[in-house]
């Protein structure tokens, strides 16, 4: 028995996709099926004429048919009969229109153009200003379905000043054209690497702002911080609005990350001299900093390390407010990474309970922690045991190393994943190595951790303390300190 007969609309750009609309002028084929074989298969759209075709012998054809360029838009139906069977199928012309999401666009900034009833030949765009002026610099790369809607792969706004602009699409029998609102743009990016954005970083860091889409011939104000200080006048804007200044090859402005920002999300904004703006957010990070032991007699040597302290600066420590001697006796300074690492000395004669100890850079990035001074030292024992062990990582040569057990209570109510940390310094208060093993701390329960000596050390008596570190980067003060001989 044979199946009815039927008619389906293909898209003749793609490959047969079957399609219910498209636009004028468009190319498609139709699929008839199921006819008289040989017969003589005659196609009309609407009341216009389609064509015609003689049918295989299984009673199929293709054939095809360009949608006449005087159809009004509207619903028509491809009807297709060979004297004995009759079928049809319904598609729907669109006209072409075009509509940007959002319409309103930053100068320089991404572009998104949706639409239809365009086809794929001679697709092409025009950008003019209010005056009629042709405008250039915006690029968009467009596709097209095979229904003939329109998106956006890709789109950039000219760099142009501020107002409106409109934008036609156009192909080889269709324009479309859509009115888009420009505003400034700025854009924040490293002082070290002009092409790297910086939307984030610490007091003093060097930052370059870039911007476009402001009044021609203006000067510009900047303001920054979360109450919007003015930083300063700079120069004036060229034709297109944008900064004159340059750095290296990038327009723009030079500056530091101000001293007197406090840690957070921080604003900044440029204003021309007609009022015109724009803003882009910048993160300060608020230093931390860590100590161990977080206790000890005067005297002690004291491990500390931190980050988010401006690269290349001395970091100073002060315990409660005056200075003290630090290793390397020269100074600690930051690293290219904003971290520091080393030791200072407690004080002799420090009176027992809490201190605070104070880190700065020389861009005042500050933090604090609190140091507990005791009368005397004592070992604790029982809670961390020497143990001889295979080491756990399966990535070191089998063998056995000796490493440190340690067991740690958590009083949260929440579990809690983290990195044992085991600082071992020998006799002379040096550290000769400084070691970690993952821990997973229950809610409310004590959890137990090895932590490997690897590279082993060399045979003699150290002291160890081991403190965790959470994934957010939050110490918890050392779980203990022992003394242990290897």
């Amino acid at each position: 028995m044979q199946p009815p007969s039927a008619v389906q609309v293909l898209s003749a750009a793609s490959n047969g996709v079957v399609i219910t609309q498209g636009a004028t002028g468009q190319n498609v084929w139709l699929n008839i099926l199921y006819y008289t074989p040989s017969g003589t298969a005659t196609a009309t759209f609407g009341s216009v004429p389609a064509g015609s075709a003689t049918l295989g012998t299984t009673g199929n054809v293709v054939l095809g048919f360009q949608i006449p360029l005087t159809t009004v838009p509207g619903t028509y139906k491809f009807t297709v009969t060979d004297g004995t069977y009759t079928a049809s199928t319904n598609f729907t012309v669109v006209a072409a229109t075009i509509s940007a999401v959002p319409s309103s666009v930053l100068s320089g900034g991404p572009l998104n153009i949706v639409g239809k009833g365009f086809v794929i030949n001679g697709l092409g765009i025009a950008m003019q200003d209010s005056k009629g002026n042709s405008i250039g610099g915006t690029t968009l790369t467009l596709a097209i379905s095979p229904n003939s809607t329109l998106s956006t792969v890709a789109g950039t706004m000219a760099q142009v000043v501020h107002g409106t602009y409109t934008l036609t699409v156009y192909d080889a029998f269709h324009t479309a054209s859509v009115t888009l609102t420009v505003s400034p743009n700025i854009k924040i990016t490293d002082g070290a690497f002009a092409n790297l954005n910086q939307l984030s970083g610490v007091k003093g860091d060097p930052i370059i702002i870039s911007g476009t889409g402001f009044t021609a011939s203006s000067n510009l104000t900047i303001w920054y911080g979360q109450t919007l200080s003015t930083l300063q006048v700079v120069n004036p804007t060229n034709g297109f609005g944008s900064l004159t200044s340059t750095v290296g090859n990038l327009p723009g402005l030079a500056f530091n990350v101000p001293v007197w920002i406090n840690p957070g999300l921080s604003v900044v904004k440029v204003v021309d001299g007609s009022g015109f703006s724009a803003t882009a957010n910048f993160t300060v990070y608020k230093p931390y900093i860590l100590i161990s032991p977080s206790s000890g007699v005067g005297g002690a040597t004291i491990q500390i390390s931190g980050g988010y302290f401006q690269g290349g600066d001395q970091c100073f420590i002060q315990v409660d407010g005056q200075p003290v001697v630090t290793i390397p006796t020269n100074g600690i300074f930051a690293s290219s990474a904003d971290q520091f690492s080393g030791f200072f000395i407690v004080p002799s004669g420090l009176s027992a309970g809490s201190h605070t100890i104070t880190v700065r850079d020389n861009d005042n990035n500050t933090q604090v922690t609190t140091f507990t001074a005791v009368s005397s030292q004592t070992t604790v024992s029982g809670i961390n045991t020497l143990k001889v062990a295979v080491a756990p990582l399966q990535t070191l040569v089998g063998g056995v190393y000796k490493g440190i057990n340690a067991t740690y209570t958590n009083t949260l109510n929440v579990q809690v994943t983290g990195l044992a940390i085991a600082v071992v310094r020998n006799s002379a208060g040096q550290t000769a190595g400084v070691f970690s093993g993952t821990l997973t701390m229950a809610a409310g329960a004590s959890s137990p951790v090895y932590v490997a000596f690897y590279p082993p050390l060399p045979s003699q008596s150290y002291t160890v303390s081991v403190y965790v570190v959470t994934p957010s980067g939050v110490a918890i003060s050392p779980l203990s300190t022992v003394t242990v001989s290897l």
